[in-house]
C-alpha cells in the first residue's frame, strides 16, 4: 500500500528490497531492475551450442578472409567467455547479453592490437 510522504501529500512506493521510497510505480520498477537486478535476463550458453558457435566463427572467418590465427583467436574468446560465465554462475552473478557484447568488443580490440 502506498504511504504518504512526510513532506507532502503525494503517494510514495517503497522498495521491498531496500526500503527506498519512490514517487511512481514506474520509478520503483526501474529502481528494482537497475539496483536489484530482477529485470535482468540471464545469459547462458549451454554446452550443446558451443560446437555450432565454433563453426559459425570459422564460417565468418572464411567469408571475411581472416587468417587462421584470427579465426582461432575468436574461438579462444568464446572459450574464455564460457569460463567467465561458469565462474559468474558459481558466484551467483547474473550476466546479461550486454555483458557478452562488452566482453567480446574489448577482446576483439585486444586481438586487433596484437595483430598489428
Amino acid at each position: 500500500m502506498p504511504k504518504l510522504s512526510k513532506n507532502s501529500l503525494e503517494k510514495r512506493f517503497a522498495c521491498q528490497h531496500c526500503g527506498k521510497s519512490l514517487r511512481t510505480r514506474q520509478g520503483l520498477s526501474g529502481h528494482i531492475q537497475f539496483k536489484h537486478g530482477d529485470g535482468q535476463k540471464s545469459l547462458e550458453v549451454d554446452g550443446s551450442t558451443v560446437p555450432s558457435k565454433v563453426k559459425e566463427i570459422a564460417m565468418f572467418g572464411a567469408a571475411w578472409k581472416l587468417p587462421s590465427s584470427g579465426v582461432k583467436a575468436r574461438q579462444i574468446i568464446l572459450a574464455n567467455w564460457l569460463e567467465v560465465q561458469a565462474l559468474c554462475k558459481f558466484l551467483n552473478i547474473k550476466l546479461s547479453p550486454q555483458d557478452f557484447k562488452n566482453y567480446f568488443i574489448v577482446r576483439l580490440a585486444q586481438i586487433h592490437d596484437k595483430e598489428m
